[in-house]
Parts: C-alpha cells; sequence; structure tokens
C-alpha cells in the first residue's frame, strides 16, 4: 500500500499542445487525482512519434516539505504529535498539504526529533506506528493497516478475468555486503620464551590487564609498579605490542620493562630477512626430541576442553618433572586457551597459563569451539638445498659472479 503511487501510459504524438506538455515536473489529472511526471521519454529523439511517461502521485511532494527545529530531549511521541510539528508548525509552510490520524493513539520515544522533510515523517509513521496512507491529492489520511485491510470476497482466475500474467523483477533494493579479513591481518601470537619484565607505571591502579589486545577496553585486573611478571607469547594488535601474562590476560609493552634485576628480554621467533647461500645438513641423532626435560614448544592458538572422570578435576602441574607438584585442578568440560606444550617422559603437557601444564590425557580438541594444536616438532631431515637472497638487478649480479671466477 505504501509503495509509490503512480501511473504509466505511452503517449502518441497527435500534433496537440497536450503531447508537448508531457514533460518532467508537469501535472497530469487523472480519475480525478493530481500526478507529477517524473520520467518523459522519447522512443525516437529524431521524430518524436511517441513518449514513455511516468507519474507519481502528488502526495509525495510532501518530500519538499522540511522542518529545520527540532523537539529537543527523550519524549514520548504520537502520529499526531509527529505530523503536527512538521507539517503545522513548520515556520516554511506546509506546501498546502492537510492530514488526518485516524484510531491512533499510541506512542513511542523519539530523542531530539526533527530536522525532517514531511516524506520522512510519514514515513516514521508508517513504520513506528504501523500505519498506511490513503492520500485524496493532497489531503493524507494515516490510519493502522487492521482498519484500512477488508476482504472483497473476489477471486481473479486466469483467462476469465485476466488474460495474462507479468512477472518483474527488480533486483534494485538487494544488495549483499561482506566483509572479508585476510589473514595477514589477523594479530598472530609469537611465543618469546620465558620472558620476564617489571612493571614500569605511574597510573594509580597499575598497569591494566585485557582480556582482548584486539579490543582493549575489558581490564580484567591492574598489575601494580615494580611487580615482576612471566610471559610466555607476544601479539600486535592496533600497532600495538601486546605481552600475555595469564591465560587471556595481557599487557601493553608502555608498561613493562626489561632492564631491571633478574629481567629476561624477549626471544625473537621472527625471521626478517635472509640472504647468502649455503648448505643445510642435519645430524639425525642431534635432532631427537628431547623428552626427558621437556623443551616448550609452541603450538598456535590451540583451544581444548578438560575430559576427565578424575574427582576434584584435572590436576594442574606447576613442573611436569615432579608429579607432586600440583597447584590447581580444572573442572571437566571448561574451555582453555593453550599456546605451548613439552614431552616428558613420552607423556605431553600442555600449558594452560604461566608455569602451569596438564597432562594430555585429560584435554579434548574435538568439541563445539575447539582448536586443534598446530605441530611445531623439529623432525630429523637429511639432504641439502640453497637458500637464494631476493634477485638483485643485473649489474650487481654481474659483478658478484666476475668475483666468483675470479677466485
Amino acid at each position: 500500500m505504501n509503495k509509490t503511487n503512480q501511473i504509466d501510459f505511452t503517449a502518441i504524438n497527435d500534433g496537440s499542445i497536450g503531447y508537448q506538455l508531457l514533460q518532467n515536473e508537469n501535472y497530469i489529472v487523472f480519475d480525478g487525482q493530481k500526478y507529477r511526471i517524473k520520467q518523459a521519454e522519447k522512443d525516437d529523439e529524431g521524430y518524436d512519434l511517441k513518449r514513455t511517461v511516468s507519474a507519481t502521485h502528488i502526495w509525495f511532494d510532501c518530500q519538499y516539505v522540511y522542518q529545520y527545529d527540532k523537539i529537543n530531549g527523550t519524549k514520548k511521541l504520537s502520529a499526531n504529535d509527529l505530523m503536527s510539528f512538521v507539517f503545522d508548525k513548520n515556520e516554511l509552510g506546509n506546501h498546502g498539504f492537510t492530514w488526518k490520524v485516524s484510531n491512533s493513539t499510541e506512542t513511542v520515544t523519539f530523542t531530539d526529533y526533527g530536522e525532517k522533510s514531511g516524506l520522512e515523517c510519514i514515513n516514521d509513521c508508517i513504520e513506528k506506528f504501523n500505519l498506511v496512507v490513503v492520500a485524496d491529492n493532497k489531503f493524507i489520511t494515516l490510519m493502522p493497516l487492521k482498519d484500512w485491510q477488508h476482504k472483497v470476497n473476489k477471486s481473479f482466475r486466469y483467462i476469465h478475468d485476466t488474460p495474462t500474467f507479468t512477472a518483474n523483477i527488480d533486483t534494485t533494493e538487494i544488495q549483499n555486503i561482506a566483509r572479508v579479513y585476510g589473514k595477514t591481518n589477523a594479530p598472530v601470537t609469537s611465543p618469546v620464551g620465558t620472558a620476564i619484565g617489571t612493571i614500569n607505571t605511574m597510573e594509580a591502579n597499575g598497569a591494566p590487564v585485557v582480556d582482548d589486545p584486539n579490543k582493549p577496553t575489558n581490564t580484567v585486573q591492574n598489575l601494580p609498579n615494580g611487580t615482576k611478571w612471566v610471559m610466555d607469547s607476544k601479539v600486535v594488535a592496533n600497532g600495538e605490542m601486546w605481552y600475555r601474562v595469564s591465560t587471556n590476560g595481557w599487557v601493553n609493552e608502555k608498561y613493562i620493562v626489561f632492564d631491571k634485576n633478574g629481567d629476561v628480554q624477549p626471544e625473537n621467533h621472527i625471521i626478517t630477512e635472509v640472504t647468502g647461500q649455503g648448505t643445510i645438513k642435519t645430524s639425525t641423532d642431534s635432532l631427537k626430541e628431547d623428552t626427558s626435560g621437556g623443551k616448550v614448544l609452541p603450538v598456535g592458538n590451540a583451544v581444548g576442553t578438560v575430559n576427565t572422570m578424575v574427582t576434584g578435576g584435572a590436576p594442574v602441574l606447576s613442573d611436569p618433572l615432579k608429579p607432586d607438584s600440583v597447584v590447581n585442578h580444572l573442572n571437566n568440560g571448561t574451555t582453555w586457551a593453550i599456546n605451548n606444550k613439552k614431552v616428558v617422559n613420552d607423556i605431553t603437557y600442555y600449558e594452560v597459563a604461566t608455569n602451569q601444564w596438564v597432562d594430555s590425557q585429560y584435554i579434548n580438541f574435538d568439541k563445539d569451539g575447539s582448536v586443534k594444536p598446530e605441530d611445531h616438532t623439529i623432525t630429523p631431515v637429511s639432504g641439502q638445498g640453497t637458500v637464494k637472497a631476493p634477485e638483485t638487478d643485473k649489474d650487481t649480479d654481474s659483478s658478484k659472479d666476475s668475483d666468483k671466477s675470479d677466485e
């Protein structure tokens, strides 16, 4: 009902003045209603034999009514209030429009309502109060949909009542929007070894710890100035470096220094440049994984679920080499972020917090939301290959080749 009310027709050039007046923004009166021409296309510019005309009902001219003022504050307003404010209390006038709201007293909360055209006001009434428009030229009636609808007890039968059906598909209003995040844009967590840093801040509450470096708005705790913390990972988010001090606990690098007594600088596991060439050889014996002392190996951003029938939950060890170093228990069914693992005496342990390790038999990675650990174990490799630097310009390469030939 509230779609565009318009008429469309094709006029044959009969040489009349009326035909020549079929131009944009002129009016047509049809069945007692006035319409404004919006399209008048000549089918043949050279001869102007006929024109295809589209004209919208004059009530859409209410778009030229505009109220620059506002109803300040947050108030409950009815459709009557909106129409009266835009059309009747408008110092610029209402372009001859009159209106009526029928059987609608409902109110809706608006804040600083105003700076609206007449058409925007009517659309607000349609949307907020479920009204429909019935227009008689410039007299606009707004009524509830339930009052406008009524059964006509008529049916339309193909061939009997209408000879053809025409189906038109219009995709003008259809759009799909997808925001795609490339893998290289996502923050990547990098291991930093077992770094130890000191909090260095003048903030009264200490250094804030957030649970998500991408959206550092949720502070989960504050670290006092001068305290030392063990860090195992770092991540770059929004151009800033963050260090992990606990499971899902991150501190901005500006609050941490590594130059105090007892501090340990973070390791850099990022390869920035490789130049030159050589031969790679490995010794099978030297690359066997140490299963006695247990080297810490990164596993990416794994997420696992505790799966145990042990009373009290899965035991957490501070040192996998000491089975009696239980510091905590994890409840069955709880989910934990895991970044590192170590193998001790052929048993794999996952780190669920700084220096807190859980036997892999208690961790499951097949639940919804789980992320399986990545395998960063170095396996024995024998053979040889060449590592080449990025190609430079031909003159530089030629000079290097000549030096080698002299040797």
